[in-house]
């Protein structure tokens, strides 16, 4: 597709220079690429509501522009254009179809596709309202795109815009998909040559390490046939000013001025290790190893009694599952605990499973905090887990206490107490009792939040926030993406639903 304003545009931001300790510019270009991107992928002409919608975007963008204008340097001329260039799109956009909505509703008229994709569900809404008369093709957004989708029959799709780099992707490697249009603008086919670049790049680098006459397989064989069941590295249009472009590295650079603020300092021993989950409505998690989400299936079935809900840790996460967060900083589980158990067994039972942290606590700030050291003072005392477990031990409130007798004996040899070493058996029950104690409350809590969602068990639930006496604030939200990497997360940040800055 052509949009001369578009590329002109993306080219002036792209030129736009990079300078980390002006954080006004780094926040005007992540924003002007942001709404950008947004605007690229309008395939109808806006609604009053939408443009609205934009213009608001845009108008935060130039008030911010306006204050900072006098320290942006030479940037400064050429982000007052790009401003105007994004009000004349949006505009446009308001009152006459782009080229892009114009082969997109040549494709619908074809009826020969199943699937329209969009980035992100807001957009698949609006599109499903401007194409309310036509049942044929479903319109969805990439966070639907998962096995449900799997048929037996060939499956035809087209997707409406840039879609960051994992995202394509995963599309091009899901195998859901028989055929797949890319309704892409010239800068779009830019980034889609970048990302193909690296990809080819990544393939030439992988080496064999299993021998096929073995009977096993080669991983770069592998890697091969997933990169190439939709696409060939070599048919990429090269062109001279993309070769030293880079999407994934501008992508990384946007998430690093986003969310830097959340990742630990180096060295830092407050930390634990998580992987960011993406929600609907600018909501995110930092999620670590041993957090359980509630997972709600059968919202789609029209009937409430097929909804069920069931606990996931981020390995079992998809992009597309709707997930129940309770929003509150209290410990539910520990306070049900409490209102639902004797007072003499709680005490009973909080007396052992405190004492292995209270001792390890203490022999930690005997030597001045230092995290090093006291994994080494551990190895010597034969404890053998990961650092990061042992970070969960000292910051996780809710960590009941280590999954080995050996670990206590550990603790205890490390900090000469008697006291743990003589009652490890004791030790053990109670973490026994409590664990048991919160899985009924967990239990509980599941089936008191089910309850509830089954009077509202359709699509409109996602994104709501619903009030469930006793327990706060639970959201819905759809999963849109999950981070692949491990980071080492500020432990004040850690599973806890976080929503994106508004400038």
């Amino acid at each position: 597709c052509q949009n001369s304003e578009l590329e002109v545009l993306t080219r002036e931001i792209h030129s736009i220079d990079k300078d980390d300790s002006n954080n006004d510019l780094t926040v005007l270009k992540i924003k002007l690429i942001q709404l950008t991107n947004v605007v690229s992928r309008i395939c109808h002409i806006l609604s009053a509501d939408e443009y609205d919608s934009l213009i608001l975007r845009l108008n935060i963008i130039d008030t911010l522009f306006q204050k900072s204008r006098m320290w942006l340097g030479d940037s400064g001329k050429s982000i007052g254009e790009c401003i105007l260039l994004l009000e004349s799109v949006i505009n446009k956009f308001a009152t006459q179809k782009s080229e892009k909505s114009i082969k997109l509703n040549a494709l619908m008229s074809q009826n020969s596709y199943d699937y329209i994709i969009c980035p992100t569900e807001d957009e698949a809404q609006s599109l499903r309202n401007f194409f309310i008369q036509n049942s044929q093709i479903r319109i969805i957004s990439i966070a639907d795109l998962n096995d449900n989708l799997l048929s037996h029959k060939p499956i035809k799709a087209a997707i409406t815009g840039w879609a960051k780099s994992n995202n394509i992707n995963r599309i091009l490697s899901c195998f859901l998909l028989s055929e797949l249009t890319l309704i892409f603008y010239e800068f779009e086919n830019g980034y889609y040559n970048s990302l193909l670049r690296r990809n080819r790049r990544l393939n030439d680098n992988v080496k064999s390490t299993f021998s096929i006459k073995e009977g096993l397989f080669s991983h770069s064989a592998l890697i091969s046939k997933e990169a190439n069941g939709y696409i060939s590295f070599e048919d990429i249009h090269e062109k001279t000013n993309e070769n030293v472009f880079d999407i994934l590295d501008l992508e990384l650079r946007i998430d690093n001025a986003q969310y830097s603020k959340y990742i630990a300092k180096e060295n830092s021993s407050e930390s634990i290790k998580a992987k960011r989950i993406d929600f609907t409505d600018d909501f995110f998690m930092y999620s670590s190893e041993s957090h359980k989400f509630l997972v709600i299936s059968g919202l789609f079935e029209n009937n409430s009694e097929k909804v069920s809900i069931h606990r996931r840790k981020i390995d079992a996460i998809k992009p597309g599952d709707v997930i129940a967060l309770i929003n509150t900083d209290r410990d539910i589980l520990a306070e049900l605990v409490e209102k639902t158990t004797s007072k003499k067994d709680l005490e009973a039972v909080k007396q052992w499973i405190d004492l292995w942290k209270k001792l390890l606590k203490e022999y930690y700030a005997s030597i001045g905090h230092d995290f090093k050291r006291l994994v080494e003072d551990l190895r010597i005392n034969h404890c053998e887990k990961h650092p990061l477990t042992i970070k969960a031990w000292l910051q996780d409130e809710n960590r009941i206490g280590p999954d080995d007798n050996s670990d206590l004996i550990s603790i205890a040899l490390l900090t000469n107490s008697d006291l743990l070493n003589s009652n490890i058996t004791k030790v053990r029950d109670s973490i026994r009792k409590m664990t048991g104690w919160r899985m009924k409350a967990s239990d509980f809590i599941t089936e008191k939040i089910k309850q509830q969602i089954f009077e509202l068990a359709d699509r409109t639930i996602i994104g709501e926030r619903v009030v469930i006496e006793g327990l706060g604030s639970v959201f819905v939200l759809k999963v849109i993406e999950i981070s692949p990497i491990w980071e080492n997360i500020d432990a004040r940040h850690h599973n806890k639903l976080l929503q994106k800055e508004k400038m």
